[in-house]
């Protein structure tokens, strides 16, 4: 599997989430994931103290505490272990901001005893709260570094003007700040980059080409893009047999079904499914760029991993990039 690197970190460009682990993906499927994962070459796990604490029955941070059995019993050599933290409770319909100094502690001592390490590869402020100043938000970071807790920083769901903010900060304080963000970013485009936001969540940030393309290349600031397979809406639209009420509303409008039916025609030149080429779509982009999968079985793992060596030509490349 290709890498790309991120903060000098040879990260497999597809990224294995698992967001789903403990609810709707049981103990052993996970397993069989990770293990079917590895097994083709890939080498990055992304979770979070938060991930499905939204599940019915299940307990606390599920998919950290499978992953955490999975390291215990497997060992951790060769992966890189990205979790996140500072998310509001997963329950709280007011959403209060856990960007706090001391949140950030709790959720970093909870992440470690989850995942059965001693120090984490890769850590993420899951959400930002832009009243609230960096200062010591990046100080409880940097206190964690020097405690050899935590390693690189990311931000997940910051905007690159805060980002920038924090790492002048960094700079400043002779420190590395931020290496990467973690934000919505897919072939697709959902209702929130069309300009359409039907979320309650304001939280959850997605990535702007207009905006953000030129910071990024010029920085060559790694994105790591989750919801990267848009919901499966290229397979779904595709299909013929309707959409689930979700996808539909995320991403169902005029400019998605010519990208989806654009993807399918090129998928049928390369002979390999539409999601791996959508998927294909974002390792074109002019800065790094690595996907975050959310598989639920072993058939969408190893469809979606034919897009881990997938090389577009340029033809293919303008072919999927026009909206007219």
């Amino acid at each position: 599997m290709k890498i790309t690197k991120i903060a000098g970190i040879e990260c497999s460009r597809i990224i294995l989430g698992t967001g789903k682990f403990g609810g709707a993906v049981d103990g052993k499927t996970a397993f069989e994931l990770m293990d079917a994962y590895i097994s083709a070459g890939g080498n990055v796990i992304d979770t979070a103290e938060v991930y499905g604490d939204w599940f019915p029955g299940a307990e606390k941070s599920p998919s950290e505490k499978c992953v955490g059995r999975y390291l215990k019993q497997r060992g951790k050599s060769g992966l890189v272990i990205f979790t996140k933290g500072a998310h509001y409770r997963a329950k709280d319909p007011a959403r209060v901001s856990r960007v706090r100094p001391e949140c950030i502690r709790e959720d970093i001592g909870k992440s470690l005893d989850n995942l059965f390490i001693d120090c984490i590869d890769f850590y993420w402020l899951h959400r930002d709260d832009p009243a609230y100043p960096v200062e010591p938000i990046m100080d409880a970071l940097f206190d964690a570094q020097d405690q050899g807790v935590i390693s690189r920083i990311g931000a997940s769901n910051w905007s690159l003007e805060r980002i920038e903010e924090a790492n002048r900060y960094a700079a400043a304080c002779g420190r590395t700040g931020f290496e990467a963000t973690q934000t919505g970013y897919a072939y697709m485009k959902n209702y929130v980059q069309m300009g359409m936001n039907k979320d309650p969540d304001t939280t959850m940030l997605y990535f702007d080409e207009r905006r953000d393309t030129a910071y990024c290349t010029e920085h060559q600031f790694p994105v790591v893009a989750y919801s990267s397979q848009a919901n499966g809406y290229i397979t779904k639209y595709l299909s013929g047999k309707g959409l689930p009420e979700k996808v539909a509303r995320s991403y169902d409008y005029p400019m998605n079904r010519m990208r989806a039916k654009r993807a399918g025609k090129v998928a049928l030149e390369l002979e390999c499914s539409p999601e791996a080429v959508g998927l294909a779509y974002l390792f074109t982009r002019p800065f790094p760029v690595c996907a975050i999968i959310g598989p639920r079985n072993l058939e969408q793992l190893r469809s979606t991993l034919e897009a881990a060596d997938l090389e577009l030509s340029d033809e293919q490349k303008t072919f999927l990039e026009r909206d007219e």
